[in-house]
């Protein structure tokens, strides 16, 4: 029996052939690499073509090679590309080794990547070519960095929220209250355009790829906005909160605490796509 591995997750499958799917993280059938050659012949034959060919590349003579990643732009050093990008969580598959005459020109490539919009990708989903097409229109607010700019706005004002609300609940005081009411629904006002600038930069920067940091970010964006209104939507229908029992004063703030916990994850990971060294 052949050995296969997950490059995304790392799982092994044993079987004459790869699954269809990784049943641990639903990597498709292309990200399996065979890791046990008992007929290296046939096993040449039986591994994914892009697999193949990074094997292939990565086996020629000489010094380590440069790698880049097709999905964020990040540069890898070494005889192989890494199983998994560092910065996207990108398989494999999706490094291309960098010519020698463009080695040079890389530092102002990467500079590029990090600042200029990616045309569109031929491998964009059918049903999402609508709105690749709204997001070109918009390439405008990638080029003025229109995601920084909004995100950064509610993860400044949901400490506060958080802040305020702690010592409204320990102080019992009116106006701490209030204060903190209305930095939440501030945040709620300004999560769709976070959403929005940063599938607009998703499409035009990244080619809509759904790699493990994309999917955490997607995830992250929308639990600050639901758990949000949530806060905000609880706190309009029971303005006395504070003064309720400590088990609903608890679960909120509770709640609030998860909300800035999940706004802390999803900037951790928007950092790794910024700074790739």
């Amino acid at each position: 029996m052949k050995k296969w591995k997950c490059q995304v997750c790392g799982y092994v499958h044993t079987g004459d052939q790869p699954p269809a799917k990784c049943p641990v993280c639903g990597a498709p059938q292309s990200a399996f690499v065979l890791i046990d050659d008992p007929n290296p012949i046939e096993a040449s034959k039986e591994r994914p073509a892009a697999t193949a060919d990074i094997d292939a590349k990565s086996k020629e003579p000489g010094l380590p090679r440069k790698w880049k990643c097709q999905v964020c732009g990040y540069v890898h050093t070494g005889v192989q590309p890494p199983e998994k990008c560092p910065v996207c969580g990108a398989p494999r598959e999706r490094f291309e080794l960098v010519a020698e005459e463009d080695k040079a020109a890389e530092p102002d490539k990467q500079a590029s990547d990090r600042q200029d919009p990616k045309p569109a990708s031929a491998d964009i989903p059918m049903k999402a070519k609508s709105l690749s097409q709204i997001t070109a229109r918009a390439e405008i607010l990638t080029r003025l960095h229109g995601h920084p700019i909004a995100v950064h706005i509610p993860n400044g004002v949901l400490p506060l929220a958080f802040i305020f609300t702690l010592l409204a609940v320990i102080f019992k005081s009116a106006a701490l209250a209030t204060a903190a009411k209305y930095n939440m629904v501030f945040v709620c006002l300004a999560m769709p355009v976070v959403l929005a600038t940063g599938v607009i930069d998703w499409f035009n920067r990244f080619n809509a790829q759904l790699t493990s940091v994309f999917k955490i970010k997607i995830a992250c964006g929308a639990g600050v906005t639901l758990l949000s209104l949530i806060l905000a939507l609880w706190w309009a229908a029971q303005p006395e909160i504070y003064l309720g029992g400590e088990a609903k004063t608890g679960l909120f703030l509770f709640l609030n605490l998860i909300d800035l916990g999940i706004a802390v994850v999803a900037g951790f990971y928007g950092g790794k796509l910024v700074f790739r060294e």
